[in-house]
């Protein structure tokens, strides 16, 4: 056979040598090309007769230009002659690295085009980023970035550091989870999730989201995510801030202290440690959120009871292989809102007295291998949203429900 293979963002020797023994080896021409920012991982996957590393270089002045000047207008000419001196100094600041240009092209974008404003900025990138390494540089540009954000959205953003690297973000679950979280101010939810959807499409004019997936016509950007640099430096800013405590495979975050989580994200199979991290979310009083990616049917099956238990949770949202899972203790989660559940492998038990979960606005439960739903679920007066498969039995009146305004019945 010939392959050719592309492995993008590779942190570690050992997880190369992982996928180079899993390729064939023969002399049929095929090529692998891998993508790093180690040298050492860079090192190791040359090895062969024909390996060639190459060193990306910094993007020359104009390009430096053609990129900074696409962001805030529609060409170089449109610029303001007076603006291109100061822009000149800022790009040199940018090192001609990417990110640093868009970054910084994305917190002018909600600025005034006037020059005192420019030099304001340059003043601020100068004194943040000289005498540093091109990366460091990089990193003080998102810092300014992130300082330039109004509070509102600074939260909105560090909630993005739930996610796994390389997740595919769907931006109305983003949006309901904000809400949720209470991070939109408001009462009427409609109004509510329109203000979380301007919070969104802000931090994508800031470029520190990118669309990924946009509505017809452009009108709507439908799933987005986050660069790694960028994920990086808001996971470190979340963990700092207390904002989100992350198990990712090779132990919690730093912030780790039982008694102070107050959202939690489980990114990576914790099998050998199931039980441990249980015990954790068990005496987490003030746990708000848990979001559980990934095969994690340990956690899940066998203690369901101990994450279930937290009296102010407001979200649940666990995606992965979970196999079967008992909710009989999510009635005690009398503050809950937001309730997913993204298993497409076992099945779902739900408690019969659903009713007292009395605040939960969004249940989806699209992908079970659900018979049916409890007959009480109809005296849930705040549940707006239902998902579920075609095939499920719904109880009679449940589109009696007052505040129900979304029902869907997926066909799978």
């Amino acid at each position: 056979c010939r392959y050719f293979i592309l492995i993008d963002d590779i942190w570690s020797v050992s997880a190369w040598e992982l996928v180079r023994s899993a390729l064939p080896v023969n002399d049929n021409g095929s090529r692998i090309i891998t993508t790093t920012r180690i040298e050492a991982v860079a090192k190791s996957c040359c090895t062969g007769i024909a390996a060639q590393m190459y060193q990306a270089k910094p993007l020359s002045h104009e390009d430096s230009q053609r990129l900074f000047f696409k962001r805030l207008f529609l060409s170089g000419d449109d610029c303001h002659p007076d603006l291109r001196k100061v822009s000149d100094d800022i790009l040199k600041k940018c090192c001609g690295l990417p990110l640093a240009i868009i970054s910084i092209a994305g917190l002018l974008a909600n600025r005034s085009k006037a020059v005192e404003v420019w030099v304001n900025v340059l003043r601020s990138i100068a004194a943040a980023v000289d005498k540093d390494s091109p990366i460091d540089k990089m990193k003080r540009i998102l810092l300014l970035s992130y300082v330039d954000l109004p509070h509102h959205l600074k939260s909105c953003l560090l909630y993005l550091s739930v996610f796994p690297e390389d997740y595919p973000i769907d931006c109305r679950q983003l949006i309901l989870l904000w809400v949720a979280e209470g991070l939109i101010p408001g009462q009427d939810r409609e109004s509510m999730e329109q203000l979380g959807r301007s919070y969104l499409n802000e931090l994508i004019n800031r470029s520190l989201v990118q669309p990924t997936k946009v509505g017809g016509h452009g009108a709507t950007v439908k799933q987005c995510r986050v660069h790694d640099v960028i994920l990086e430096f808001i996971v470190s800013k979340a963990v700092e801030d207390n904002f989100v405590t992350i198990w990712n495979g090779n132990g919690f975050s730093k912030n780790y202290s039982s008694n102070k989580i107050r959202r939690l994200s489980i990114q990576k199979d914790i099998s050998s440690q199931a039980e441990e991290i249980a015990k954790t979310i068990k005496n987490g009083a003030q746990i708000r959120s848990i979001n559980i990616f990934g095969s994690n049917s340990v956690l899940v099956n066998k203690h369901a009871t101990e994450f279930l238990n937290s009296q102010v949770l407001r979200v649940l949202n666990i995606e992965g292989e979970v196999g079967e899972c008992s909710l009989g203790n999510v009635k005690s989660l009398g503050q809950l809102k937001f309730l997913r559940i993204d298993n497409n492998s076992s099945a779902i038990m739900f408690p019969e007295d659903i009713e007292k979960l009395q605040h939960l606005e969004t249940l989806d439960v699209r992908w079970q291998c659900l018979e049916k739903i409890p007959a009480s679920i109809i005296r849930l007066q705040k549940l707006v949203r239902l998902h579920v498969d075609r095939l499920v039995r719904l109880p009679d009146g449940i589109r009696n429900l007052q505040a129900l305004e979304e029902l869907s019945r997926i066909d799978l």
